[in-house]
């Protein structure tokens, strides 16, 4: 067992399609689309191919894949029309995964700026690295709308890639989760809760790598 496997089956107890059961009535909507061994072998060897310069994709992956992606459109057109979502896996989230339209990004990026800066013409902050953190925590990039999107973040996600790996190799099943998308939940919003012998014991901010100062 590697520190990979080793770290994930520790959390196994704590993966969302253990806890969302018992949580649903007070947490969003959330899908649940269980994968195929195919289609885990398909996403591990698409990746392989794209960004480790190895293997190839046949014929039987690409049709894995394309039925993968008509499964997750028919899932987010049933029940996420109206407000996108988020995607995961049961364990962790895809963050670092690629968006479809990477300009996107940067268009809402550069519209949440000129926001947070102020109207042209009147006063205007000074984009400070406060500043700057606002724009980017307003930018929806892990928001999707269509299989498509979703399949995009999933085939260039690291994250995915090694949790297809240690459950084909380990054999815990994986399934892709969908939630539907917060507006009003940004980054700031996000916390780590510490419970200890069933008593919350501590809350901290989720991102660690600021201070978010309304917090406080």
């Amino acid at each position: 067992f590697n520190s990979e496997h080793l770290l994930r089956s520790e959390n196994l107890p704590f993966d969302i399609d253990n806890w969302y059961p018992q949580l649903k009535q007070w947490t969003f909507e959330t899908v649940f689309l269980p994968l195929s061994r195919g289609e885990g072998r398909a996403l591990i060897r698409a990746y392989r191919f794209r960004f480790l310069s190895g293997g190839f994709v046949g014929i039987e992956d690409a049709e894995a894949l394309r039925r993968l992606e008509d499964r997750i459109d028919d899932a987010i057109c049933d029940h996420f029309a109206d407000t996108g979502c988020f995607m995961r896996l049961c364990g962790r989230s895809a963050k670092d995964g690629d968006p479809l339209d990477r300009g996107r990004v940067q268009r809402e990026y550069k519209e949440a700026l000129e926001r947070i800066a102020g109207p042209p013409g009147g006063p205007r902050t000074a984009p400070s690295a406060a500043v700057t953190m606002q724009a980017a925590m307003a930018v929806e990039v892990l928001r999707c709308w269509t299989g498509a999107e979703v399949m995009s973040i999933l085939l260039s996600s690291e994250r995915v890639y090694s949790d297809m790996l240690d459950w084909l190799w380990f054999g815990e099943p994986e399934q892709i989760v969908l939630r539907r998308w917060e507006d009003g939940l940004t980054q700031d919003l996000e916390f780590r809760l510490y419970v200890h012998d069933n008593r919350l014991t501590a809350i901290s901010q989720y991102d660690h790598y600021c201070r978010h100062e309304h917090l406080f």
